[in-house]
């Protein structure tokens, strides 16, 4: 009795000591790091160039009144990401904290001299998150871009970030892109290859980074994405336009709402608002060839009219939905054709489907694929079904 009453003590005295030792072994104070919203890489001759942009811990604070930047930009040099991070304890204060990354951007000339050097870096960090985006500066360098001064939201990165994520809801050409779905994209062994959105500074690239910038109503400069660019093999190859970006999001079945114009019978344009989409792709096996059928359904309202139809007669409603189907069926073709033909890259994962549904005859093909995807059957078919014409029926004024 007295040995079990014993070891009841002993437990009770140890289980008090354990819960005064407890806590996190690894903790860092808030106030001893720097927290990066932002990173930009781009090159220095053969070695990286990479910018952090960290928020200002003064200004956050409403209490002190400052008229200080909210963001600050360490840059530094070296061969590899990592020294190059390293390197900027020589001029920031705090350690650099990559947890709270909202936006990852890559020069052009780091995207077409290859990014599995920087992937495997920000993957293999273990302070790094994968819910940030990751874009390609277009016509600037990627500080460039982090440099530019923004309105609405004073951290320019977190700018970037809701506005990528707010116009790939309401706009097709718009894509994001995560870094665990970059991987999925580069490292699958199905031979599909990526895209990643471009973002440029448009307008007065000069004073689009300087305060200037956010004092008028009318802003000298902004940054705004334009179109895809294209890898293959971990490089990026080329870009999508905007329309042939729009198609992919399609085809992908990624496109959430959108707009998009049709001519009407007797001249002008009717715009649709596209508020739900389905893709199918569908591989198919025949006599030794393959190919891919792809099937799309889109759901819509009528948005604007800009010509003279009646929207009551029934005829002229199936009119609508036909020239949208030809004009939608052309550009997912068009769009197709000029991917196969140009990159040879498979950015739509046909080889990927193929895998899944035709195991054996991928093997055929696997170690060929960039050259029989260029050659690969691919038919499309588009039903479009227009669910309401808005809260008037005909144009609010007809045209003379």
């Amino acid at each position: 009795m007295r040995g079990a009453f014993g070891k009841f003590v002993l437990c009770a005295v140890l289980l008090t000591v354990l819960l005064g030792v407890t806590g996190c072994w690894n903790r860092r104070e808030l106030n001893t790091l720097a927290i990066a919203v932002g990173m930009g890489i781009d090159k220095r001759g053969s070695e990286y160039d990479v910018s952090i942009q960290v928020v200002n811990p003064q200004v956050m604070d409403k209490k002190s009144g400052t008229n200080r930047s909210e963001t600050i930009q360490f840059r530094e040099h070296k061969a590899t990401i990592f020294e190059a991070l390293r390197k900027m304890t020589t001029v920031s204060p705090r350690k650099i904290y990559l947890s709270h990354l909202r936006i990852l951007v890559l020069s052009e000339q780091v995207a077409r001299e290859g990014i599995n050097e920087v992937i495997d870096f920000i993957s293999r960090d273990h302070e790094a998150r994968t819910d940030f985006y990751i874009m390609v500066a277009r016509g600037s360098s990627a500080s460039e871009v982090l440099n530019v001064h923004t309105q609405l939201d004073n951290i320019p990165s977190i700018k970037v970030f809701d506005m990528l994520e707010g116009s790939e809801k309401a706009w097709a050409p718009t894509s994001t892109v995560r870094l665990d779905e970059l991987i999925d994209a580069l490292e699958n062994d199905s031979g599909q290859s990526g895209v990643l959105s471009g973002v440029a500074v448009a307008g007065n690239k000069k004073k689009a980074m300087t305060q200037e910038n956010i004092e008028r109503i009318r802003l000298p400069g902004v940054l705004k994405y334009s179109g895809l660019a294209v890898f293959k093999q971990g490089k990026a190859v080329g870009w999508l336009n905007e329309e042939q970006s729009a198609a992919f999001k399609f085809i992908m079945g990624k496109v959430k709402n959108t707009v998009s114009d049709v001519p009407c019978p007797a001249g002008g344009k009717l715009v649709l608002e596209i508020f739900d989409t389905t893709s199918a792709m569908i591989p198919k096996a025949r006599g030794g060839e393959l190919s891919i059928a792809l099937k799309q359904k889109l759901f819509a309202n009528i948005g604007e009219v800009s010509c003279g139809i009646d929207l009551l007669n029934e005829s002229a409603i199936e009119e609508i939905e036909k020239r949208m189907e030809e004009k939608h069926k052309r550009q997912l073709e068009e769009t197709i054709a000029f991917v196969q033909r140009k990159y040879g890259a498979d950015i739509f994962g046909f080889g990927q489907s193929i895998h899944r549904s035709y195991p054996r005859e991928w093997k055929k093909v696997k170690a060929n694929w960039s050259e029989a995807f260029r050659e690969l059957p691919v038919t499309v078919s588009a039903q479009v079904t227009i669910r309401r014409t808005g809260t008037i029926n005909n144009a609010a004024i007809p045209s003379s």
